[in-house]
């Protein structure tokens, strides 16, 4: 039952138990090459220029599931740092814009003295920390992003297709006109070039 590799490093042994740890063993060594192999893959992980960017996300997030069925939990700011490292360059002023949101800003907000039901409550200093990106509304404002591009896109590719319709238009219909030099026509009545049979 046990594979020949691993039936040769445990053949030698006198005692179920002795057996039984090497299997365990050799299947937790097993175990952790993968987890190492996952998360390189999951780090090295990129979407091409023209690439499918809901495909794409939806690997990374399965890559991720898959390391959490293993026992390797990614944190969620070490996720949402592969997550916008995954990200063509096309992307660069958008990852600028949620930069800000990944390490927010504290700002420290000073609270004059109140009075409130007879009580004062003294001028004092607060600090307010905006809540951090988790990397599911990373993934959906991205996929929004990716959403946003495709329409933007398919929009100006209509107005070209209509634009060089237009201009194949034009050309045709200054063709139909005779917009062009008569010099080189030959008359079929006379034999003679610069006009036409109509016009001799």
């Amino acid at each position: 039952m046990l594979p020949p590799a691993l039936y040769l490093t445990i053949r030698k042994e006198m005692t179920v138990k002795k057996v039984w740890d090497l299997v365990v063993k050799h299947h937790h060594e097993k175990s952790e090459l993968i987890i190492v192999e996952l998360r390189c893959k999951l780090q090295n992980e990129r979407c091409e220029e023209k690439g499918d960017m809901h495909e794409h996300l939806a690997k990374l997030w399965q890559m991720r599931d898959d390391l959490a069925c293993m026992g390797e939990v990614l944190p969620a700011n070490g996720f949402c740092a592969i997550i916008l490292r995954s990200l063509p360059a096309s992307y660069d002023t958008f990852l600028t814009a949620v930069s800000n949101q990944l390490s927010p800003v504290l700002y420290l907000m000073r609270l004059e003295t109140m009075t409130m039901q007879d009580i004062i409550l003294p001028a004092h200093d607060i600090t307010i920390t905006p809540p951090k990106i988790t990397p599911d509304n990373l993934i959906k404002v991205i996929g929004q992003e990716e959403d946003h591009c495709i329409i933007k896109s398919g929009t100006s590719k209509k107005k070209d297709k209509k634009n060089a319709a237009f201009s194949a238009g034009t050309q045709s219909k200054r063709g139909k006109k005779g917009g062009g030099s008569k010099a080189d026509v030959e008359c079929f009545n006379c034999h003679k070039k610069g006009h036409i049979k109509s016009d001799c």
